[in-house]
């Protein structure tokens, strides 16, 4: 007989470890942005501990994107600072990836960038450099150009993929007049 708990409980484990590891990667990098900002020991350990304990914790805390978004986004802002803008552009691609709202850590990303391009343009630096921000942008970008490809292909596109849905989906799909790929 088969025992769906088992797998049930080793999702769960999984995912807790998952979670617990994106946290500690956000804290650490929210503790690091903020020295890199501040430039204070202290200010920073108050941020990190103001982090851990803040009531949005609980989302942090569950099997939910959050943690891992937050890892992301504070890593990305992080190696902007840091100036290796390639880093953060392929991290943004990932917290686009992890969700929807992470498409606005462009707006980061083309703030450091356009900076310091400001800073190459005084200094009448090469048209390369200035125009590395547009594949910069384009990887951070490409995992919300992808979701809108690949919805764009499942909804828009006649498809046989009712046959793959077990029959009573489809009768449940077809008695509620739900719309399906």
């Amino acid at each position: 007989k088969y025992d769906s708990s088992i797998h049930l409980n080793v999702g769960s484990g999984q995912g807790i470890t998952i979670r617990e590891l994106a946290f500690l990667i956000a804290s650490k990098y929210l503790y690091l942005l903020t020295l890199n900002i501040v430039n204070d020991c202290k200010f920073a350990r108050k941020t990190w501990e103001f982090f851990c304990v803040s009531p949005a914790t609980v989302f942090f805390m569950s099997c939910y994107s959050e943690a891992i978004f937050s890892a992301l986004t504070f890593s990305g802002i992080f190696y902007c600072t840091e100036k290796r803008y390639w880093v953060a552009s392929f991290l943004f691609c990932l917290s686009g990836a992890t969700r929807s709202n992470g498409t606005l850590n462009l707006v980061f990303l083309a703030f450091f960038v356009c900076s310091q391009l400001s800073l190459l343009v005084k200094n009448k630096t090469n048209l390369l450099a200035i125009l590395s921000i547009f594949p910069m942008l384009l990887i951070a970008s490409s995992s919300f150009f992808s979701f809108q490809l690949y919805a764009f292909i499942t909804f828009c596109y006649p498809s046989d993929m009712l046959q793959t849905f077990p029959e009573k989906v489809q009768k449940y799909l077809n008695k509620e007049n739900l719309v399906y790929p």
